[in-house]
């Protein structure tokens, strides 16, 4: 996320608070005005003739200017010239006769919030890949969404927020030049006049009416001999928050075509569609589906945060048991419904690797399957095993690494556990270095 030296789009009560201390509101409100009217602060005239000429040139440079639609803000008139329109309201800043500061609010209707955009930005002639795009909470609310297009010339910044409203779009649009200012007057009063948007009766925004559910993914594995039904969900609210179930419970927001994780210090990203009731989630490039519909009624099943320990409990196999103490590195592939390959070659005439069961408890990592061992990582298999359930030793020194989007990442034992059970029929690869009869690393990447 971009940051400039005003807040655009972000609501503070405290800097609307300021704005009104500033501008002497001690003794009356502000008149509010329907339509395109407004009305100065009146001047408390029991007061002496020089203090009330001082105060009146202060009070009278507020205006709550209040929309027909239902939208109002507060600003300066010393600060701003003002031009209104039927559907619209401009500032520009005083003492600019370019007219390069200045923002505009419009009500446009029988458009949707992106074609509205889409028809702005066409006007800023700009490399459409130079305009950042974003979503987030629509300013002055925290249940409304809105999205974002940004872009600089080199001289000037234009910033556009628009949002469904009430049966047309909202559309918030500033253009501002430039500066070396380490304090910008100009963004101060541009972000004042956001920062006080008020709305009477902001209605449902239709156009996500579909997406709003739990959406659950579930299915089965045999754990000790009984087939047990494992969930997996996603909820997202009408306030575009959310929650996302897959080995442990995370918060999110929701726009539209991206989750967030909102954790503290964990900002993070996953791509998603809506087709019809079903919700596809792309998991560090591993496509889920989920449907939608509620939670499974199979007195069998077990939550998802317990899944991960039923799996890891589950020691049982007819593979014999391998405990691996030798230095070097040992690799396969996590392909849970493949177990029928091994021993078997592919097309070149290359023996299968498969795990088609692996879990991580306590000291101690399984892989049950096939699985090669090199001495060093580059080098070729020199044996591949049969069916075996591989045992290794790990402590507290044991690195855990997973091959994502920005690379190599190293994450906890706890997560590296959960993905050996989300991601165990991905085709992803699994594999160990061992030193001194303890794995030093354990990765999983996709190849």
């Amino acid at each position: 996320m971009r940051t400039k030296k005003y807040t655009y789009g972000l609501v503070s009560l405290i800097m609307t608070g300021m704005l009104l201390c500033a501008c002497g509101q001690a003794d009356t409100e502000p008149v509010q005005t329907e339509g395109v009217q407004k009305e100065a602060i009146p001047a408390d005239t029991d007061k002496a003739p020089e203090e009330k000429e001082n105060e009146t040139k202060q009070n009278g440079d507020v205006i709550n200017y209040k929309s027909k639609y239902g939208w109002s803000v507060v600003y300066s008139s010393k600060v701003f010239d003002v031009t209104e329109g039927d559907d619209s309201l401009k500032l520009t800043y005083k003492d600019e006769t370019s007219g390069d500061n200045m923002e505009e609010i419009r009500y446009i209707q029988g458009k949707q919030p992106e074609e509205a955009l889409a028809e702005l930005t066409d006007t800023w002639n700009a490399d459409p890949e130079k305009i950042t795009r974003r979503e987030s909470y629509f300013p002055g609310t925290t249940d409304k969404w809105g999205y974002w297009r940004e872009y600089s010339d080199g001289s000037s910044y234009k910033t556009a927020i628009a949002g469904e409203y009430n049966g047309g779009v909202l559309m918030f649009y500033s253009t501002e030049k430039l500066s070396n200012e380490e304090v910008s007057p100009v963004s101060d009063a541009l972000a004042e006049v956001l920062n006080s948007i008020k709305y009477d009766n902001f209605g449902p925004q239709t156009m996500y009416d579909h997406i709003p559910g739990k959406y659950v993914m579930t299915y089965t594995d045999n754990i000790g001999g009984t087939d047990i039904s494992i969930e997996y969900y996603i909820e997202l609210r009408d306030d575009h928050t959310g929650t996302m179930s897959l080995q442990d419970n995370v918060q999110i927001m929701w726009g539209s075509n991206e989750l967030m994780r909102t954790e503290p210090d964990y900002e993070k990203y996953y791509e998603y569609s809506i087709e019809g009731n079903s919700l596809n989630l792309n998991l560090d490039g591993y496509w889920m589906t989920f449907e939608k519909g509620s939670a499974s009624d199979n007195t069998d099943a077990v939550s998802n945060n317990d899944s991960a320990n039923a799996v890891s409990n589950d020691d049982s196999t007819d593979a014999p048991i391998e405990n691996e103490t030798a230095d070097g590195f040992m690799g396969s592939f996590l392909l849970s419904s493949d177990r029928d390959k091994i021993d078997t070659t592919n097309d070149y005439g290359v023996l299968y690797r498969v795990v088609y069961k692996a879990s991580l408890e306590g000291n101690e990592l399984r892989a049950c399957g096939s699985m090669d061992y090199r001495n060093s990582k580059d080098q070729d298999p020199i044996t591949i095993s049969s069916d075996i359930t591989h045992i290794f030793k790990v402590d507290d020194n044991t690195v855990y690494q997973k091959d994502g989007e920005n690379g190599t990442e190293t994450i906890t034992k706890e997560e590296f556990a959960g993905f050996l059970d989300s991601r165990k029929d991905s085709g992803m690869y699994f594999e160990v270095e061992i030193s001194g009869g303890v794995v030093k690393t354990a990765l999983l990447s996709a190849q």
